[in-house]
């Protein structure tokens, strides 16, 4: 919106503003998921009270209109005027001013919210004309029952879509019956709950765009839903809360600028200056456009100039997690709350991050790389299992030396309280320029640490705790 000032909830009297409203419906109903969305295709009145939440939170100056003949959305203009003098709105608008990805966030939780409550209420108006259809049956044919309502409110939905015209009728009464139970008789109580748990989610989704690189949500297939449900999860795991919250904290304590091993070269990343060199085909373009005896002449003498470039020799940071069942309560959330400020480390030292967890194997199948299927492991594998390490190490050597880094710095950290015998061979790692840095909670694993001081690594006997995890930042 290039709008400063924005009408909410003002299709009547502005009708330019529609497709607006109708364009913001739809990307919001694209959120939900597809029962939800399939039965709110059936109830504009929610629709706009979505499309109008996120106008409230999004814009600068939004303006209500006074009243609206609807009876719904009249009831809704009047929380809206009421909350929008609240200090909850005014702490919420903090993050959703002019943010269009927690501005959605926030219509698209409120509108779930609401449905909810309103499918909650259609199934149980079902479930009574069921019973009723049912007594009605049985006493007019002595005990048998031929019902033919719908099984569910999802196969009345379904059929009313496929144009089943009793369906689409019975669906119109059940809906207008829920939809005034919910929004008109009890719409204080559910547009307040509704808010309440849009607050939340939009706190805890804040959390985890703030973990990203960038601000990417909306910008790749896929990325918004899994911030939703991320963002929901972190709300109904508290260790899942814990997890974000003590990152957040780590992640303030990092240093805010540090030293990046680089290398001179004929490639690299960015400019160092200039050289001189004898071979024709390293030389500027406008060294080859010299005049033949100028050109010669410096061939033969210091040299052509050439660009001389800055390699970054910085490799992989490779993160294993222990997810054995001893790993679990304060070890998991404190562990895995490192591996996520690592994760931000790396970025400052434009290295590359791989992260996997293990019991007796390693997961997932594959190296996690990319920062929100990061987060969502993080978050959700839970800790079972017991423990090997040489299977974990060995994977993370074989993918360091397959994706061609050993020519860089390349460092695992290996966080674990396991003190199974470690039989890994430590010129495994020196062969692909591999440091060791084991993390030990808890316990003491000589064998690790004799394999981790072989590599020139550290072998760390830690606290779950602040100085624990800002210790392992400090030696990396």
């Amino acid at each position: 919106m290039s709008d400063k000032k924005v009408f909410v909830n003002n299709l009547v009297n502005i009708p330019n503003t529609y497709p607006i409203y109708k364009v913001t419906a739809e990307r919001l109903l694209e959120l939900l998921p597809r029962d939800l969305r399939e039965l709110a295709e059936h109830l504009p009145q929610v629709q706009l009270i979505g499309a109008d939440d996120y106008f409230i939170h999004y814009s600068i100056t939004p303006l209500l209109r006074d009243k609206n003949p609807d009876k719904v959305l009249d009831k809704a203009l009047r929380f809206q005027r009421e909350y929008m003098g609240t200090d909850k709105y005014k702490r919420v608008r903090i993050l959703t001013t002019l943010d269009d990805e927690l501005s959605t966030i926030h219509a698209v939780s409120l509108t779930k919210f609401i449905l909810e409550k309103i499918k909650e209420e259609a199934e149980k108006q079902l479930d009574e004309m069921r019973r009723q259809q049912q007594s009605q049956q049985q006493q007019q044919q002595g005990g048998s029952c031929g019902c033919n309502l719908p099984s569910s409110l999802g196969d009345l939905v379904n059929q009313a879509s496929q144009g089943n015209k009793q369906a689409q009728a019975m669906l119109k009464q059940i809906l207008r019956n829920a939809v005034n139970n919910v929004l008109n008789k009890n719409a204080n109580k559910t547009l307040s709950e509704a808010h309440e748990k849009a607050k939340k989610q939009t706190e805890s989704a804040e959390k985890i765009i703030s973990m990203l690189p960038s601000r990417q949500a909306g910008k790749e297939p896929g990325v918004f839903e899994k911030i939703i449900d991320l963002s929901e999860h972190i709300m109904k795991v508290a260790d899942a809360d814990k997890i974000v919250s003590y990152a957040e904290q780590l992640i303030e304590s990092l240093p805010r600028f540090t030293h990046i091993k680089k290398k001179a070269g004929r490639i690299g990343d960015e400019l160092r200056g200039y050289t001189t060199t004898k071979k024709v085909e390293r030389a500027l373009p406008r060294e080859l456009a010299l005049p033949d005896e100028l050109f010669y002449m410096k061939l033969v003498g210091n040299g052509l100039l050439s660009r001389e470039k800055l390699i970054v020799m910085e490799g992989s940071l490779y993160v294993i997690v222990d997810k054995s069942g001893s790993m679990g309560g304060h070890k998991l959330v404190w562990s895995r709350s490192v591996a996520l400020a690592l994760y931000k480390f790396a970025l400052r030292k434009k290295r590359k991050y791989f992260l996997r967890f293990f019991d007796t194997q390693v997961y997932p199948d594959y190296p996690i790389t990319d920062p929100l299927d990061a987060l969502e492991h993080i978050l959700k594998i839970p800790a079972s299992g017991g423990t090997s390490i040489d299977t974990a190490l060995r994977t993370a050597v074989a993918e360091i030396s397959s994706k061609g880094l050993s020519q860089y710095t390349n460092t695992i950290i290996l966080i674990t309280d396991g003190e199974d015998r470690v039989k890994t061979r430590p010129e495994l790692l020196t062969s692909n320029n591999i440091v060791l840095v084991a993390v030990m909670i808890d316990g003491h694993n000589m064998t690790l640490r004799r394999l981790a001081e072989k590599t020139k690594g550290q072998y760390m006997r830690v606290e779950p705790d602040r100085k624990g995890a800002l210790r392992i930042i400090q030696v990396i």
